[in-house]
């Protein structure tokens, strides 16, 4: 049985291409491995605060604090932080450090603050490093939690379990540290 030109270019398009698929997939998975090597800083502080967090099943909720357009909402956005401060001083020469997850915080406090007055603020610039700073922490953290798709588009029902770092001990470590 003959075909036609055209039928057999294209089953060879497809052999072709999944031939090439295939040998890129090799590639990648013989590959030697990179490893990321940790940015050594200085001898006097460590990279990570020195604190062991248990992991915890943390299932979302829906709730009726931290409202944007509340009067008292920002300072409701406060109390997520520790009353004295959210630094540590580390190191033989006690410096200054913000621990990532209350830098995070206050970049979404200051995106808060921005959709809640309607306005870029004063420093648009600090807000589009914010915006940028969590886009790269979300990805770094890659959670890869199924949420199902409700509708067509594409909003999620987000309540589901997520395995989450213990916050309630690290804020009784920030509050003990001082």
């Amino acid at each position: 049985m003959a075909f036609s030109p055209h039928v057999e270019l294209s089953a060879w398009a497809i052999v072709s291409f999944a031939l090439a698929m295939w040998s890129f997939a090799l590639l990648i998975l013989t590959a030697p491995k990179r490893h990321l090597e940790v940015r050594e800083y200085r001898d006097d502080f460590p990279p990570v605060y020195p604190l062991a967090l248990e992991n915890v099943i943390v299932m979302p909720e829906d709730t009726t604090h931290y409202q944007i357009y509340a009067t008292d909402g920002s300072r409701e956005w406060e109390t997520q932080f520790p009353s004295d401060s959210d630094h540590v001083e580390l190191g033989p020469q006690n410096r200054t450090f913000q621990l990532t997850v209350f830098h995070e915080l206050r970049c979404l406090g200051l995106i808060r603050d921005a959709v809640a007055a309607q306005s870029f603020g004063e420093d648009p610039k600090r807000l589009h490093n914010c915006f940028n700073y969590l886009r790269e922490l979300i990805l770094c953290r890659a959670d890869v939690t199924l949420e199902e798709v409700l509708d067509e588009q594409h909003s999620v029902n987000h309540m589901f379990p997520h395995v989450c770092r213990d916050w309630e001990a690290l804020y009784t470590a920030i509050r003990n540290h001082g």
